[in-house]
């Protein structure tokens, strides 16, 4: 079983100008905290969750936190709480962040945790990501899952000169991480880095479906 610190490096060395910050936030927060009991936490790799979900391999969290080039006055919307272990990384580099989940376990365990590691600028909430949490607006909005397009009520969400990254296109293998601006929503800029996230799902009565 690989260590905390040797999973750092291995992620620094997938991308050699990381973010100083979220180096450090990987440092304070380790994987295995929020995947506990599996023998593979530190892999790179994503791993089953349950609910049909997976938790993001860490460099591509990584990747995704540098280009959205999070700040610390920075409020952000996450689409996808998960494990909350990529909520903890935010929350430690930003203002404060709204986290919604439609899978209410997956809300109560990431809150649970985040308790024990006392991160208080967190907001969990069970509720699907395509609905408005009447926050007011977002310097940054993050989707943990492919769209075809950007739902209009998260475009409507985005502060001045704020950005959306998300990976575009439902197909598994054919997903690139996408930087949408306020500014002009329709010039979408697609990286080069690559993904395979489930599709953006929605809450019908008590069943996640995609």
């Amino acid at each position: 079983m690989l260590t905390n610190d040797q999973l750092i490096n291995h992620v620094c060395c997938q991308h050699s100008a990381l973010d100083n910050r979220i180096i450090e936030a990987m440092s304070c927060y380790s994987r295995d905290q929020f995947i506990q009991h599996n023998t593979h936490a530190f892999d790179d790799a994503p791993l089953d969750i349950g609910y049909g979900q997976t938790a993001t391999a860490p460099s591509l969290i990584a990747a995704i936190l540098d280009i959205a080039q999070i700040q610390p006055e920075h409020r952000v919307l996450e689409i996808g709480t998960g494990s909350g272990y990529q909520t903890a990384l935010i929350a430690h580099i930003s203002k404060h962040v709204t986290s919604l989940d439609i899978v209410a376990a997956f809300t109560q365990h990431a809150q649970n945790i985040l308790q024990q590691v006392r991160l208080t600028n967190i907001d969990l909430r069970t509720q699907d990501g395509r609905i408005s949490c009447n926050e007011g607006v977002f310097d940054r909005i993050i989707i943990n899952a492919a769209v075809r397009q950007v739902p209009p009520v998260l475009l409507a969400q985005l502060q001045t000169n704020g950005l959306i990254i998300a990976p575009v296109d439902k197909r598994f293998h054919k997903q690139k991480i996408a930087i949408i601006s306020e500014s002009d929503p329709m010039a979408i800029q697609t990286t080069s880095i690559r993904a395979g996230f489930l599709g953006l799902t929605e809450l019908r009565g008590n069943d996640a479906t995609v």
